[in-house]
């Protein structure tokens, strides 16, 4: 009880490993079979960016980290990791 804390969804979200299924090895970006790219999302206030589709995975975490960025969000950078 002494090392606990209170944390609400998005903290406790956000703090979140990564799922074992995860292929590309970074949050948010999947393998989209039907294209053949890897697709780069962001959950903000329970609804899904989609920030497009990328040929490698580095231009999709480097897409979501900028979204990140730019908008000023308390998700973690994919180079936190």
């Amino acid at each position: 009880p002494e090392n606990c804390r209170w944390a609400d969804r998005t903290t406790q979200r956000l703090n979140q490993r990564i799922s074992t299924d995860n292929t590309s090895g970074f949050v948010g970006v999947v393998w989209y079979k039907i294209t053949s790219k890897w697709v780069a999302k962001i959950m903000v206030n329970k609804i899904v960016i989609h920030l497009g589709y990328f040929n490698s995975v580095q231009e999709a975490v480097l897409a979501r980290d900028n979204y990140i960025i730019e908008n000023k969000l308390p998700h973690k950078l994919s180079t936190e990791y």
